[in-house]
């Protein structure tokens, strides 16, 4: 269940946008945006992709990205390359942070240029980066909690070994069991 929406990718939400200016790494070589990125991938000419790489903006990059030779497998392979891509993006500390404080809102990447496969456009469209922005969400909570799940009983074995340096681990699993008991029953 969804609480709220992003329907745009702009203003406070342009992190989520692909040509937000987020260098990512494809192919041995740092693309400045996900945009320029993911263009590229369309081919597989080594010149063409670094015209798309060296382009000034992520706009230039999009129409380079239009007149490359695709290659063959392309249409299985293109949510695979955006999904890959935008996991690159929101690696950095800040954009993670970002993407997780969009809580658990419905993100829809909401255009008026008619692109219905990655967005919504007066009402239609797939959505497919919504989905793979919110997929890739979800994915940074459960490592989010996995990681605070593993500090905690790190932290409770090393109280563990103080209390058994400091000669009373009886005492300390007792507690132990007394606040999981109490925990159980509230």
């Amino acid at each position: 269940m969804y609480y709220g929406v992003v329907h745009s990718f702009q203003g406070e939400f342009r992190f989520l946008s692909n040509f937000h200016p987020s260098p990512v790494w494809m192919y041995g070589l740092e693309y400045p945006t996900v945009e320029h990125a993911y263009q590229a991938a369309k081919t597989l000419d080594r010149a063409e992709r670094e015209r798309i790489r060296t382009a000034h903006t992520p706009g230039v990059a999009k129409r380079l990205g239009r007149v490359v030779k695709i290659r063959d497998d392309w249409n299985e392979f293109r949510l695979v390359a955006m999904e890959e891509l935008l996991r690159r993006k929101f690696t950095t500390p800040q954009l993670n942070d970002q993407l997780l404080a969009t809580g658990n809102k419905l993100l829809v990447e909401g255009n008026t240029w008619g692109d219905e496969f990655w967005g919504v456009c007066d009402s239609v469209g797939e959505n497919h980066l919504g989905r793979l922005l919110m997929k890739i969400r979800e994915k940074l909570v459960q490592e989010d909690e996995w990681h605070q799940q593993q500090s905690s009983e790190i932290h409770a074995e090393n109280a563990w070994l103080r209390a058994a340096e400091a000669g009373s681990p009886a005492d300390w699993a007792e507690e132990q069991r007394e606040r999981e008991m109490e925990a159980f029953y509230s």
